[in-house]
């Protein structure tokens, strides 16, 4: 028997879109109109199209037709890739800019050596590119890496390392 995950009424949603404007100072209406946001078991929000909400998926899993954007974490929300890319424009607090040395050390799945000051979830970004999200630890003076194992590269030639 497939799960069936919980598609967010617009109380639920606009809840969660105050968090998440709180934690990083979006607007909250950054997802408004063009999405609907399911929750799973584990914590993890997706969203899909509204036109493809219309559809009827039967038992299709949301995990297989959505995007993932973050996850629910008793220190927050913890943005995926994608969703630091589309909150990551729109974000005023929490934003980490990362140099090239720092870039090719996220990729590789390393913790990064940054003391800041709150114990928070921040959006790693490099030039113009959100490469996910990671977590201050003050006491370590330190970023934690949440890059999932299959999105980090193995080595990361010179030439790619350095942005224009």
């Amino acid at each position: 028997m497939v799960m069936r995950p919980h598609r967010l009424n617009s109380k639920e949603k606009k809840q969660l879109l105050a968090r998440l404007a709180a934690q990083y100072g979006t607007s909250r209406t950054i997802l408004d109109g063009v999405t609907v946001l399911f929750q799973e078991k584990r914590g993890r929000y997706y969203i899909i199209n509204d036109a493809l909400d219309a559809i009827e998926l039967g038992d299709a899993r949301v995990d297989a037709i959505g995007l993932y954007v973050f996850a629910e974490t008793p220190d927050g929300l913890r943005l995926s890739i994608e969703g630091s890319q589309l909150v990551g424009p729109h974000a005023t607090r929490h934003v980490l800019t990362i140099t090239d040395e720092a870039f090719s050390a996220w990729m590789l799945g390393e913790d990064l050596p940054y003391a800041l000051p709150d114990h928070a979830f921040y959006i790693i970004k490099h030039g113009d590119d959100f490469c996910g999200c990671g977590k201050a630890l003050p006491a370590q003076g330190i970023v934690k890496n949440y890059l999932a194992k299959a999105r980090r590269v193995a080595a990361i030639p010179d030439s790619v390392a350095q942005s224009d």
